[in-house]
């Protein structure tokens, strides 16, 4: 009986619109399931998203009725797909470009190693307090815009060439002219 609760197989499509996947089972001569919503972590207010990828493993939960009624619960490791990490202390978060977020909670740090562009986004206020240095390490340039006013509060220490463009005043009549 539990054997046609829960089944594994092998995701042979997927439909990221809905949130769902068929799944192949070779246990039963390579049948392949309709159409499955796929176990996420919030659907209502706070949403979470994940979609398997066609020829990942996967477990899925059916009605003890047949296959037609089920979800597909997640994905596990395997010998052939293994854990990125191995250390309880982390969670870690991998994309297929490489892209990797971890936080380390024996370390307290967080980690983003991001194979492209970031892009921060926010309709208030960024604030970011640190109770060390700051450091930023770039092999190209560093340009801040602002539009109104950019202000230093502190002294500047600067090691190499200061270029500046101010503008020029508007030229004013000499008087008795």
């Amino acid at each position: 009986m539990i054997s046609k609760l829960i089944r594994i197989g092998v995701v042979s499509s997927i439909n990221p619109t809905k949130c769902a996947a068929r799944v192949a089972f070779e246990d039963q001569g390579k049948s392949v399931s309709p159409e499955l919503p796929i176990l996420v972590r919030g659907s209502f207010g706070t949403k979470d998203y994940w979609m398997p990828e066609p020829g990942e493993q996967v477990w899925c939960l059916f009605n003890p009725a047949g296959n037609a009624d089920g979800i597909i619960l997640g994905s596990v490791y395997s010998d052939a797909d293994t854990p990125p990490v191995t250390d309880a202390a982390k969670r870690h978060l991998q994309f297929k470009d490489g892209t990797k977020i971890e936080y380390d909670a024996n370390a307290h740090t967080l980690a983003l190693d991001v194979k492209g562009p970031i892009k921060l986004i926010a309709k208030q206020e960024i604030r970011v307090d640190i109770k060390g240095k700051v450091k930023i390490i770039t092999d190209d340039e560093i340009k801040l815009v602002a539009p109104n006013k950019l202000i230093v509060d502190g002294s500047i220490d600067v090691s190499g060439t200061v270029n500046t463009q101010v503008p020029m005043a508007p030229e004013t009549p000499a008087e008795g002219s």
